[in-house]
């Protein structure tokens, strides 16, 4: 794997509303946005717009199952600034509202 990547994944993996932008994470790793843009789908197999929002998804998750955060909190945390437009596409990928899921999984029993 390409260090730069490496570099990339772990930085995600300590906090990856830090690296959110393409233009933060190519200058990040020394190189232009469209060559980055290349790299990481050459290396991950996926393109770091579906990857980053992978990660934001399934932290969202993680907060509406613990149940301690509001929507509008969780929103923020994941790198939303709208937390209408953090509903919408959340119900989008998962297929239900957060609110939602937040009760489904309370009513399912899940943690």
């Amino acid at each position: 794997m390409d260090s730069r990547i490496g570099q990339v994944l772990r930085a995600l993996e300590e906090d990856y509303s830090k690296l959110l932008t393409l233009k933060q994470v190519s200058a990040f790793c020394g190189i232009s946005v469209s060559r980055f843009r290349r790299l990481f789908l050459q290396q991950i197999g996926i393109s770091y717009k579906e990857y980053i929002n992978k990660k934001r998804y399934a932290q969202a998750i993680r907060y509406l199952k613990a149940g301690n955060l509001s929507i509008k909190q969780i929103s923020y945390k994941i790198g939303y600034k709208s937390c209408p437009t953090f509903c919408m596409e959340f119900k989008k990928r998962i297929g239900t509202t957060p609110l939602r899921y937040r009760v489904g999984s309370k009513e399912n029993g899940q943690k």
